[in-house]
């Protein structure tokens, strides 16, 4: 892998037919159609909000397999502030 920041886009909470999970995000990575998602697990997302505070997150499994787009988690949960908002990639 390359040193280059990579970024993704918040999409929402991960969601049930009767249940949203605040815990787990999802993440659409801006990577290549060819890029392999299972490299990206384990890895840390960072977000910061206007205020300057830090939400540091972990990739946890990915959450489809046609699209680039993981599961993250958050310890504290984010705010539904910050969906649609850019996350980096460490």
């Amino acid at each position: 892998m390359t040193n280059e920041k990579i970024t993704g886009i918040i999409v929402g909470y991960a969601r049930g037919p009767n249940t949203q999970y605040p815990q787990f995000v999802l993440v659409r990575l801006n990577v290549s159609k060819n890029t392999k998602i299972d490299n990206y697990i384990g890895r840390k997302l960072v977000v910061v909000n206007k205020h300057g505070n830090r939400y540091v997150g972990k990739i946890v499994r990915k959450h489809s397999r046609k699209h680039p787009i993981v599961r993250a988690k958050f310890k504290p949960n984010i705010p539904g502030q910050l969906i649609g908002s850019t996350v980096i990639v460490e």
